[in-house]
Order: C-alpha cells, then structure tokens, then sequence
C-alpha cells in the first residue's frame, strides 16, 4: 500500500519537475533575448511559457499518460486486495 503512495508522490514529482525546469530554462533564455533586444512586451513571456508547454505535452504526453494508467491501475489492484483481506 505504500508503495503506492510514494510511486505516486514520485510520478507527481517527477512531471512537475521536467515541467517547471523546461519551462524556466526556456522562459530565461526567452527573458535574456528579450532584454538583449530591448523588448518589454510581457506577452512575449506568456507566449514562450505557453508554447513550451505545448510542446511538452504533445512530446511527453502519452509517456504520462501511460504512467498515470498504470499507476491507476496499481491502485485498483491495492484497493481490491485489501477488500478481500477485510470482506
């Protein structure tokens, strides 16, 4: 049962951080071109975050999404297990 827990807590980890470095580093790299530039458009920024992301989900997407299944899946099992143990 805990098992489940933390490779769940490890799964949300890990998909909030490739999420969040992707989208800093690139929103950086986006912020020091703008300011070498002289842009201070702020929908510049949101554009760059937004379009990362995009590109994050249609790269990584079924990746997650088979992870989040399994996961699921894992947890059926668990709570079927314990139904048997207890009914």
């Amino acid at each position: 049962m805990f098992s489940v827990v933390g490779d769940a807590l490890l799964l949300m980890v890990t998909l909030s951080c490739i999420a969040l470095t992707s989208v800093a580093s690139v929103s950086g790299i986006a912020a020091i071109a703008q300011s070498a530039m002289q842009l201070q458009e702020p929908s510049i920024g949101h554009l760059v975050k937004v379009a990362t992301l995009t590109c994050l989900v249609l790269v990584l997407g079924d990746w997650a999404a088979q992870e989040v299944v399994s996961l699921f899946e894992r947890v059926l099992r668990v709570v079927g297990e314990v139904r048997q143990v207890t009914g």
